[in-house]
């Protein structure tokens, strides 16, 4: 939202979006023209933000720790497949190809 104090097209968004209230439109979920609006299409005072944002549970605050992926445990090695002539190879002990 404190891009959109310095941002050059502020004032073309900030008509585009007081055209769209004025037709009756329901902004929801989205930042325009430096205004926050909830999903209920209610807008979000600018002193609100982080109460808000808390209630969401979004906030930018302390990233969450970074659990390391557990290490699998190590694959037994398979002995090495030698086919001789004529022989086929079965997938599964005991069957005839």
């Amino acid at each position: 939202m404190a891009a959109c104090s310095v941002c050059p097209l502020l004032a073309q968004c900030n008509a585009s979006l007081e055209e769209r209230l004025s037709e009756g439109e329901i902004v929801r979920e989205e930042v325009i023209a430096g205004r926050l609006f909830a999903a209920s299409g209610r807008e979000v005072a600018a002193d609100k933000v982080d109460r808000y944002a808390v209630n969401r549970k979004r906030t930018m605050g302390k990233e969450p720790e970074l659990v390391p992926a557990p290490v699998p445990a190590p694959v037994p090695a398979l002995a090495p497949l030698f086919l001789t002539r004529g022989q086929q190879l079965a997938l599964f002990e005991d069957v005839a190809a």
